[in-house]
């Protein structure tokens, strides 16, 4: 059989300029893609070696032919990943076992600040934003070790020294004997999504006009402090206050003042109590103030006194001048079992008897 018939019309021609380079003494190696019987590609690496008889002439050629498609097949994977590596819009981090940098792309420089040649070589911890806590690592660090991966939202920063949320992916590569060798991170910033998520959350729980917790909110902290002080024998007071004179102002000022004068009751409340407080607003000119453990019956009065006090003071907006007092009542928590539904009705009852008795002025529901 003759090369050409091995090779075939079309194979032969494109190969005779090897050939006769290589029976001209001149040792030959090219790659071809070949098409299988089955119809699928290959590549083979040709070398046309010359084959001289003792005394230097040249009888023919030896052909070796090798079977690369693996090999390009692996080339071609690895620009793939290059390809991918530098195109995708998450942000690439691959470090070696003691987290130094070893490589970052676009995305990384994008999301970051940092350039490849800023942050390779350093420690992945140029990223810290110091939001979380060293057993916080040590979790992470210790799911790394047992599963080769850890997936989670983590807090960085950047190099202007934003602050960022990350979804944040990591592997764990290991050698053909099994010891990790680098970690790859995938990240993308989901500040803004938090962000929505925060501001709907916020918006179920907080009253539009003042910001300050609703109804909903105020019955889960009420209920999660009925449980501490039935565990740990704490008090809790409950002021329910209702703005006398509101609905003059409101009537006659109009409703723009009304709502000044909410918002402003509101940030004077909150100046006259404790972080550990909560001050609501149930709706209309109702507010309410949680109390954390306070000290005695005698201490409730002074701040309750102090709260009309405030709350008296003239409100001035746009040249207007309103003033408005409050009816408080108030009570306290005292029966294991009690729901925040119950004191709240208690207190609620309580505040009706301070209007009932000339208004301005605090009644305790005992």
């Amino acid at each position: 059989m003759s090369i050409k018939d091995l090779l075939g019309e079309e194979l032969f021609s494109l190969n005779f300029p090897y050939m006769q380079r290589a029976l001209a003494g001149e040792p030959q190696e090219f790659e071809r893609e070949i098409k299988r019987p089955d119809g699928t590609i290959g590549y083979t690496l040709a070398n046309y070696i010359p084959d001289r008889d003792p005394s230097g002439e040249i009888m023919g050629f030896f052909a070796l032919v090798t079977n690369i498609t693996k090999v390009r097949e692996a080339d071609a994977a690895i620009r793939l990943s290059a390809s991918v590596f530098e195109a995708t819009s998450e942000g690439i981090m691959v470090t070696d076992p003691q987290s130094i940098i070893l490589s970052v792309n676009q995305a990384f420089t994008r999301l970051t600040g940092y350039t490849q040649e800023e942050a390779v070589g350093k420690n992945a911890n140029l990223l810290s934003s110091s939001r979380h806590s060293p057993e916080f690592f040590s979790n992470l660090y210790k799911e790394l070790i047992l599963s080769g991966k850890w997936k989670g939202d983590i807090w960085s920063k950047r190099k202007d020294d934003t602050i960022f949320l990350e979804k944040l992916s990591i592997s764990a590569i290991k050698n053909d004997a099994g010891e990790i060798t680098k970690y790859v991170g995938v990240f993308d910033d989901i500040t803004l999504q938090w962000d929505k998520e925060q501001l709907v959350h916020h918006m179920a729980f907080h009253d539009s006009l003042t910001g300050l917790p609703n109804r909903l909110l105020l019955v889960e902290r009420l209920g999660q402090h009925i449980t501490m002080a039935e565990r740990e024998k704490r008090q809790i007071a409950l002021l329910f206050l209702d703005l006398d004179g509101f609905k003059l102002v409101n009537d006659v000022l109009g409703h723009d003042m009304g709502d000044h004068v909410l918002k402003t009751v509101a940030a004077r409340l909150e100046e006259q109590l404790r972080a550990a407080d909560t001050v609501a607003r149930l709706g209309g000119d109702e507010f309410v103030i949680l109390l954390d453990n306070p000290d005695s019956r005698e201490s409730i009065s002074i701040i309750a006194s102090r709260l009309i006090a405030v709350i008296n003071e003239p409100i001035l907006n746009a040249g207007k001048d309103a003033r408005v007092g409050t009816s408080i009542g108030i009570a306290l928590f005292k029966n294991e079992g009690q729901s925040p539904d119950q004191l709240l009705k208690l207190a609620d009852d309580a505040m009706y008897k301070a209007k009932k008795s000339g208004k301005n002025i605090f009644v305790f529901s005992d």
